[in-house]
């Protein structure tokens, strides 16, 4: 009796050993063979894990001016990210008819600082990008996650991550902390600062946008006790192109990202906008894709469209955006400017919907509606405006 329990125990422990091995080479393989993406994904969501560190989330040494829940600044985390974008990337987009002299200078301090650097570690880290081609976008979700360098741990917690983009990034923690050493970033951030290149963060009023944000918050008729936990953090960012623009979220707290002439030193609307109706149209899309298909293939090609707005919830959150920027503009606008302004608006829209955002019409009818009627919140008009296309 003692010797066949002695038996299954060993066979017991044989069959861990083996469940050991083959997940040991598993981790191995990914590593030693470059498996694909959906198996790189799963190891680095497996692997996040949140600093508890309280001065990895302390960036006050940084450039940062704050008022309650609102601050500006030209945050260290973006601003290492452009650099790397400009110097390493070859991040060439620009709306203008040419870059800001801001980032001409970054332009031309990379190079500078590059090529004092060993030509195979500048092209790892190119070779990181060349194999992650993702837009702007996804590499300012990710980042903004992070806390202070050199380190860059995880700040956020992973329940506060939403969104399929996050951890096809894994890795780049590490790539970004070797750049900003090896560049001495954090030296080049204070020249910045100092010769005056974030001058367009020192031109916010920070009373104003609180209350352009209680303006915002009426319109889409928040509840008070939501609001009052969100915190928004504004970057201006002259890095960027001219007129582009980006918000980022984890649970309440949003990242705006401004290019020059995005904002005029007012609140965004438009990508404050997009932090509330952004997340309501990707957790409902899902039910309606049949609805929208057809219109979203048939402009997705269109100039305004194309390489921009990618995914059905993108194109259609991009449309409602557009229709509330345009009301929100119209009924601000002082008296004496209404009818100007709401001529430029119906150009505008004339514009934008030749060039791709169709769906404006369906949704300017559905907005006034919503501002129509007195306790329907932005999230609810967003789920039935989709139900009823």
């Amino acid at each position: 009796m003692i010797m066949r329990n002695s038996s299954r125990a060993n066979k017991g422990a044989a069959r861990w050993l083996v469940l050991l091995i083959i997940v040991l080479a598993a981790v191995a393989a990914i590593f030693a063979f470059n498996l694909d993406e959906l198996a790189t994904y799963h190891y680095y969501r497996l692997l996040y894990s949140v600093s508890d560190e309280p001065a990895d989330s302390d960036f006050s040494s940084f450039y940062i001016r704050s008022k309650g829940k609102i601050s500006v600044s030209v945050d260290i985390r973006a601003f290492t990210l452009y650099a790397f974008m400009e110097g390493v990337a070859g991040y060439k987009d620009e709306l203008g008819r040419a870059k800001s002299s801001e980032r001409l200078q970054l332009e031309g301090d990379l190079v500078s600082r590059l090529s004092s650097i060993s030509p195979g570690r500048v092209q790892r880290w190119k070779k990181y990008y060349d194999d992650h081609p993702y837009g702007i976008y996804t590499y300012l979700h990710y980042v903004l996650a992070l806390g202070t360098p050199p380190e860059f741990k995880y700040i956020v917690p992973r329940s506060d991550i939403k969104g399929g983009d996050f951890f096809t990034l894994g890795g780049f923690r590490e790539i970004l902390k070797d750049f900003y050493e090896a560049a001495d970033i954090g030296g080049l951030y204070e020249w910045h600062r100092s010769a005056g290149m974030f001058k367009a963060a020192d031109s916010y009023d920070l009373a104003k946008l609180q209350e352009q944000q209680a303006i915002a918050n009426r319109y889409m008729k928040i509840d008070s006790t939501k609001t009052a936990e969100i915190t928004i953090n504004v970057i201006p960012m002259p890095y960027e192109s001219h007129y582009k623009g980006y918000s980022v979220s984890y649970g309440n707290t949003s990242y705006i990202i401004e290019g020059p002439g995005s904002s005029n030193g007012d609140l965004n609307w438009h990508e404050y906008l997009h932090v509330f109706v952004s997340q309501t149209v990707s957790n409902t899309i899902w039910a309606y894709q049949s609805k929208f298909k057809k219109v979203f293939e048939d402009n997705r090609t269109k100039p305004y469209i194309a390489g921009s707005y990618g995914r059905l919830d993108t194109y259609v959150a991009e449309n409602i955006v557009r229709v509330m920027e345009h009301r929100i503009q119209q009924s601000n606008a002082p008296t004496w400017a209404k009818d100007s302004v709401a001529r430029q608006i119906q150009q505008t829209e004339k514009d934008e919907i030749v060039n791709g955002f169709a769906l404006i019409p369906y949704f300017n009818e559905k907005v006034k509606e919503f501002e129509a009627e007195g306790t329907v919140d932005i999230s609810t008009f967003i789920k039935r405006a989709l139900s009823s296309y």
